[in-house]
């Protein structure tokens, strides 16, 4: 109370600035721990995303290895049975070459949209919750203060307060109304 008193404010508002943050600090700790928790998932699945992006790229350049081997492979032997062979083979592994890399860029433009794609509802999802905390948050200022605000212009016995704290605890793990009684 000397602290209030030296530093000029009113003791009370300082009792009920301390007792808001008591009320609502729990719940918005939590919430902080939610949001932190739901950022952990959602790099944990950006990783595993980017993880089977990069094997399904793997596979696909194996094929593709394996593709322009065996093409190199049936090259070689046409070279033994003559020119013209030759050329046919030689565009036969151009046209493969061709399609693997029309592949390989597929994959490569569906992977970046897949991790834009991801990257922008996470941010959706971020935003939402943020509001829906805001609103619940403003909301939950807004009936504290009107409960202070009835509690400083009325006298109230030990047991009235006691009540309102107890149905305003229930109010906020969304059990009960608040009915306060004037």
């Amino acid at each position: 109370m000397s602290q209030a008193k030296n530093s000029g404010a009113d003791p009370t508002t300082a009792s009920l600035d301390q007792i808001r943050n008591i009320l609502v600090g729990d719940q918005e700790r939590a919430t902080q721990k939610r949001f932190k928790d739901l950022e952990d998932r959602m790099a944990k699945d950006v990783a595993a995303l980017r993880k089977d992006l990069e094997a399904k790229q793997a596979e696909m350049a194996a094929e593709y290895d394996a593709e322009i081997e065996a093409l190199a492979a049936e090259l070689e032997a046409a070279n033994a049975t003559g020119a013209q062979t030759s050329k046919a083979q030689s565009q036969k592994v151009i046209d493969a070459q061709k399609h693997l890399d029309g592949k390989i860029a597929k994959l490569s433009e569906r992977v970046t949209r897949l991790t834009k794609q991801l990257a922008d509802d996470g941010k959706t999802r971020h935003k939402a919750l943020a509001v829906e905390l805001g609103a619940r948050c403003d909301t939950l200022t807004e009936e504290l203060e009107t409960g202070f605000e009835e509690l400083r212009t009325s006298s109230v016995d030990k047991d009235e307060l006691s009540a309102f704290f107890g149905e305003f605890a229930l109010k906020l793990a969304g059990k009960k109304q608040i009915r306060l009684n004037p």
